[in-house]
C-alpha cells in the first residue's frame, strides 16, 4: 500500500469515527457491528472514551445562566469543559469574598450568613465580613470544587470590577442564580440516586435476613423445603 492510500485510508476511518460519535452524541444507539467498529477505530471501548472525553458526546438539553447540561447522558458544561455529573462536589456563591449561598453532593444548598429574597436575590441579613458601602460590589463568582479528576476546582466571574449595586449587577446577580439552579438540579439528582441506591441496598439487606429466618425455620423442621421455596420465591419476586 502505497503513501497516499495511506492517507486516503486515515481520512476515511478520521470521517467513519466522527460519523458514529456523533450518533452518540445525538441519543443513538449503534449496533453490535457498529460498537465494535467504533472501539477498533477509536483504539478504546466505548465506557473508557466516554469516560475520559465526555466532550465528544455532549448536546446541551437546557441552560442554567453559564452551564450546559445534557441530562440524557448526565454531563454538564462550563465554559468549554464537560464533566460528569458525579465529578460536582461543592459550589458556592461568593460576593465581595463573602459566602451568600453554598451546596454539593450530600448537602443540598444552604444559604450562608445571609438570605437571598427578591426579584433579583437581594441579599439581607450577616455576611462572612464587614462591608464599608453595601452599595459596592468588587466581586461576585461561584467558586465549583469537583471529584473523582485532576482539575481540583473553577471559578465563574460574574462581576470582577468595582460597581454599584445598579440593573447591571441585579442582571449579573440574576445570571449568578441561573446558574446556581443548574448546579442544584445536578446535585440533586447525584442525591436522589444515592439515596436511591441506599433503598435498593437496604431492601436487598432486609430481603437476606428475611431468608435467613425461613432457613432457620426449616432447619428447625418448622417448615417443610417446599414451604421455604415458596417463601423465598415470593421475597425474591418482591424486590423485582
Amino acid at each position: 500500500m502505497g503513501i497516499w492510500d495511506s492517507i486516503k485510508r486515515g481520512a476515511s476511518n478520521m470521517s467513519r469515527l466522527s460519523e458514529l460519535e456523533s450518533k452518540l452524541r445525538n441519543n443513538q444507539n449503534l449496533t453490535n457491528s457498529e460498537l465494535a467498529e467504533f472501539e477498533q477505530l477509536s483504539k478504546s471501548t466505548l465506557n473508557e472514551i466516554f469516560e475520559k472525553k465526555p466532550g465528544k458526546f455532549f448536546k446541551g438539553t437546557s441552560n442554567y445562566g453559564q452551564i450546559s447540561i445534557d441530562e440524557n447522558k448526565q454531563l454538564f458544561k462550563l465554559n468549554t469543559k464537560v464533566y460528569h455529573f458525579e465529578n460536582l462536589n461543592t459550589y458556592e456563591l461568593l460576593e465581595n469574598e463573602s459566602s451568600i449561598s453554598s451546596g454539593g453532593l450530600g448537602i443540598g444548598r444552604a444559604i450562608v450568613g445571609g438570605a437571598l429574597v427578591g426579584s433579583v436575590g437581594a441579599v439581607i441579613g450577616g455576611t462572612t465580613k464587614r462591608r464599608k458601602n453595601t452599595n459596592i460590589v468588587e466581586s461576585l463568582k461561584i467558586f465549583i470544587s469537583f471529584k473523582g479528576i485532576r482539575e481540583i476546582s473553577t471559578t465563574l466571574p460574574f462581576i470582577t470590577k468595582k460597581q454599584k449595586k445598579d440593573k447591571k449587577y441585579e442582571k449579573q446577580l440574576v445570571s449568578a442564580k441561573e446558574t446556581l439552579a443548574g448546579l442544584d438540579y445536578i446535585s440533586n439528582f447525584m442525591n436522589n440516586q444515592i439515596q436511591s441506591n441506599q433503598q435498593v441496598n437496604t431492601t436487598q439487606s432486609n430481603s437476606a435476613d428475611e431468608i435467613r429466618q425461613y432457613m432457620e425455620l426449616l432447619n428447625d423442621g418448622i417448615i417443610t423445603p417446599q414451604e421455604f421455596e415458596y417463601k423465598k420465591n415470593e421475597i425474591l419476586n418482591r424486590r423485582i
